[in-house]
């Protein structure tokens, strides 16, 4: 979860709930005494002063279940008569609308985005210019194709994944004459860090008879923490290939302490993991057979936009 404010960095907005202590409290209680709740939620976060507190119930009078110091503030003492007031919290599905109205404001005037006190554009693959694209700046980019195999990282001048310029786009075929595996990895070096992080994709992927054994990964990486966008390996398990590429947002939340949430799509897929060094990067693979089976696994990266302020 997270902590919503104008910039997204662990401020608040607030609810009309707002009362003030009945009673200092020191910094431990779980119980909080006030002199009127009945402006606030049965359940939520308020705030005292710089420290936020969750509540799991309410009397008329006090606040119950407390957790003390939550969401990285510091639980502290507090005076009679201090002002106690309300804390929104985002799910993922209002982080994905709030994030999806910067986006579109930001399709119809580029200007808002990469000029905006929220967000930095710090990844648009404009200054490489089209053609094939390997280790340079901040990116590492490995490729492996053996025999029967193609993998390919290039930037192309591409809308495919919402963008306006370049799109970066990397792919790995299978022809179908063995079954080697195509793949490329690419990872952009320190990435994740302490602030929150936007990312538009596209991905796709194609072949021929699908129901022949093969496999195709698109994923991203987050530091040692595989995150599959698309894993499908085996007889069947293909599906119908998506020969128009998908859209997919990606929501990096950060927590602090190289600690984060991921939600791809809108569903969190990776909660609270910590990561030492949380570089960012992108795979994709595709593993074919000897039955004529092709098979191709494609990303198209669009911008990457980081927060201004971290946590």
């Amino acid at each position: 979860m997270a902590i919503r404010n104008a910039n997204f960095s662990g401020g608040t907005d607030f609810y009309d709930g707002a009362d003030q202590l009945d009673g200092a409290i020191n910094d431990s209680v779980t119980t909080i005494t006030v002199d009127d709740t009945s402006s606030f939620q049965s359940s939520g976060v308020i705030r005292i002063e710089d420290e936020l507190i969750s509540y799991s119930g309410k009397t008329a009078t006090t606040f119950t279940g407390c957790t003390r110091g939550f969401s990285f503030s510091t639980a502290v003492s507090h005076n009679d008569n201090t002002v106690v007031t309300e804390t929104e919290i985002l799910d993922s599905a209002d982080l994905n609308d709030t994030f999806d109205a910067l986006y579109d404001l930001a399709s119809q005037n580029p200007a808002f985005w990469l000029n905006s006190d929220f967000f930095n554009d710090i990844e648009n693959f404009d200054s490489y210019g089209a053609g094939a694209f390997s280790s340079t700046g901040n990116w590492t980019v490995s490729t492996t194709a053996p025999a029967g195999t193609t993998a390919t990282s290039t930037i192309v001048a591409s809308t495919t994944a919402g963008g306006s310029n370049n799109e970066y786009k990397i792919e790995a075929t299978n022809t179908g004459t063995n079954s080697n595996t195509g793949n490329v990895t690419a990872t952009l070096g320190s990435m994740i860090a302490n602030a929150h992080k936007f990312i538009r994709l596209a991905f796709q992927f194609e072949g021929s008879q699908v129901g022949v054994s093969k496999s195709v990964i698109i994923r991203m990486k987050i530091g040692s923490t595989n995150i599959d966008i698309i894993n499908y390996s085996g007889a069947g398990a293909c599906g119908s290939p998506t020969s128009t590429p998908l859209y997919c947002r990606v929501l990096i939340v950060a927590l602090g302490s190289n600690q984060y949430d991921a939600y791809v799509g809108g569903k969190k897929v990776v909660s609270s993991a910590t990561e030492a060094t949380p570089n960012l990067g992108f795979e994709v693979e595709a593993t074919g057979n000897s039955g004529g089976a092709n098979v191709t696994s494609r990303l198209f990266i669009d911008d990457i936009y980081e927060c201004v302020e971290t946590v």
